[in-house]
């Protein structure tokens, strides 16, 4: 496997570092940001990333803000969103562009073979 590049967007820090850390173990490429903003700098900065793993709802903005950041810079991450919502369904997210939805707390081993197929 070529090491993808990931970029892994959430506000919940210990969550997001506890995430980064096991794609990491996996073999993947993994920076974090802990902000909608700052998700959207680094992708606006024009990095380059495989896969964007966001929160759906995060201060000041969530993964609507960060799939418009990606779509505008004629990005082609593959985008997966996370969220503790349980009510909110898979159609919904593709709606506005993700690709995948996951709940948390995530299950890594799906999240592992749903990143190999990307």
């Amino acid at each position: 496997m070529s090491m993808k590049s990931i970029l892994l967007i959430d506000d919940e820090v210990e969550l997001a570092d506890l995430m980064a850390d096991e794609l990491r173990e996996a073999g993947y490429n993994c920076f974090t940001s802990y902000s909608v903003e700052e998700g959207i700098k680094r992708i606006n900065d024009n990095e380059s990333y495989h896969v964007v793993i966001t929160d759906y709802k995060m201060a000041f903005g969530g993964a609507e803000s960060i799939i418009n950041s990606c779509k505008k810079n004629s990005s082609d991450s593959k985008i997966i969103v996370a969220t503790g919502n349980l009510d909110l369904e898979e159609k919904s997210v593709k709606e506005v562009g993700a690709d995948y939805l996951f709940v948390k707390p995530v299950d890594y081993d799906k999240l592992l073979k749903v990143l190999e197929t990307l």
